[in-house]
Formats: structure tokens, C-alpha cells, sequence
């Protein structure tokens, strides 16, 4: 049987200690460690996700108590901005917004802080841009489809991002159906535009393309693609 008090100031005083007690965060005890986990660790800039797991250690090796508060923050993209361990184990879901970039991100509870975690974000990944034309002659039909693959440092497709195509040599005869406007890659990071010509006479065409590698420059084709024209 609980007895209630008997004097309204007891009441009240009981009452803050409760609401104390159940705003209160159970945070990793000092010297804790926070090991993590990122899938994937680059995103598409509009819309891509990440998961972040962590794993919360304390001192002597254990798993800390369920419901340790871990809390987040993201200088790009957004993140969830706390979350609750279960068996020491805890997950964030990482956001990309329209820019471009690496987040660094932080993950923190009570004195203990891991702030080395890092995701690449759009453009910040391209690295090099890779052309071919399918066929890779223009004949009567006077056109051909001009593909560009966008990659990363370790030769993955980097999607959703801007390229921009150009005809180099001869610009009088050859142009490209899209007019210079940017075509974002697709999931291969594939973009495609349609090369025409003017020419009655045998030629050859020279197109390169370009994308921005979101610190403020631009990536483009090695060399000019050279396509025949019969």
C-alpha cells in the first residue's frame, strides 16, 4: 500500500524529484570508448543515407547499461540528433542535403567523444570521368550517344551527379543535343547526351566532358573523345 503525504509541500517535493529523475540521461562512464560503424561511407549529395552504428565500451571491457544516451552532430547533412544504446549498441541515420562535401561528424556521451568520423558526401568523390560513344562512328544516321562514367578514387560509380558535355573540334558541324546543359549520372553513374552532325564530307569529332568535384573545381575527361564521322 503506498501512503500519500499528508502536507502539499511533500507532494511537491516528491513530485520534482520524480520529473527529475525521469528528464535525467544515463551517459558512458569516463574513460568508455565509442567504436563505430559506417554503411555506406559515401552517399549521394540529395537524399543519400548512411547508418552509423555505435558500439559503447566501458572501462572494463563490458557493454554499457541499456539506454545510455549517445547524442550527434554533423556540420553537413543532418543526423539524428540523440540515440539509446540497447546491449552497448546504438544507431544513427545519417541525411544528405543538397550540398556536397565530407560531414564530420560526432559522436558523444557525457565526457566520452568520438569525433573522427567522416562521410563523403556527392561530388566531393568524383575523381575521373571516362567517355565512349555507342556507335563509336557516326554514319547515316548522323548521330551517336556520347556516354559519360563518373567514378571515384577506387574506380566506383559516383551517382547524381552534374556532367557537362562539349564539342571540342569541329563546334561549326557537331553539337550536342542537350545544348550544354548538365545530365545527371544515374545509380551506374552513367550520364548520356546525343552527338549530331552537319558534316556531308568525312571528318572526325572531338568531345570531352566535365563535373564538379565539390571542392570548388571541376573534374574533365582525360583525353577528347575522337569519333570518326563517315
Amino acid at each position: 500500500m503506498i501512503r500519500r503525504p499528508s502536507h502539499p509541500a511533500c507532494a511537491v517535493a516528491l513530485a520534482a524529484v520524480l520529473l527529475s529523475c525521469e528528464g535525467a540521461y544515463l551517459t558512458a562512464p569516463p574513460d568508455s570508448t565509442i567504436e563505430v560503424s559506417v554503411n555506406p561511407n559515401f552517399v549521394a549529395a540529395h537524399g543519400g543515407v548512411s547508418e552509423i552504428t555505435a558500439f559503447v565500451i566501458e572501462p572494463a571491457g563490458t557493454y554499457v547499461a541499456d539506454g545510455t544516451v549517445v547524442r550527434w552532430t554533423t556540420d553537413l547533412g543532418s543526423i539524428d540528433a540523440e540515440t539509446r544504446t540497447r546491449r552497448g549498441v546504438t544507431q544513427a541515420r545519417f541525411v544528405s542535403d543538397s550540398r556536397s562535401g565530407t560531414a564530420h561528424i560526432r559522436a558523444f556521451s557525457g565526457s566520452v567523444i568520438r569525433d573522427d568520423i567522416e562521410i563523403t558526401v556527392g561530388n566531393a568523390r568524383v575523381a575521373a570521368i571516362r567517355l565512349r560513344a555507342v556507335p563509336s562512328r557516326i554514319t547515316i544516321s548522323s548521330s551517336t550517344h556520347v556516354i559519360a562514367t563518373v567514378v571515384d578514387d577506387n574506380g566506383n560509380p559516383v551517382a547524381n551527379v552534374p556532367v557537362f558535355f562539349e564539342v571540342i573540334d569541329d563546334k561549326a558541324t557537331e553539337f550536342f543535343e542537350n545544348a550544354g546543359a548538365p545530365i545527371h549520372t544515374n545509380n551506374n553513374g552513367e550520364a548520356e547526351d546525343i552527338l549530331r552532325t552537319r558534316r556531308n564530307t568525312v571528318g572526325v569529332a572531338e568531345v570531352q566532358a566535365s563535373a564538379p568535384n565539390g571542392a570548388g573545381g571541376f573534374v574533365t575527361s582525360a583525353d577528347p573523345l575522337r569519333i570518326p564521322i563517315l
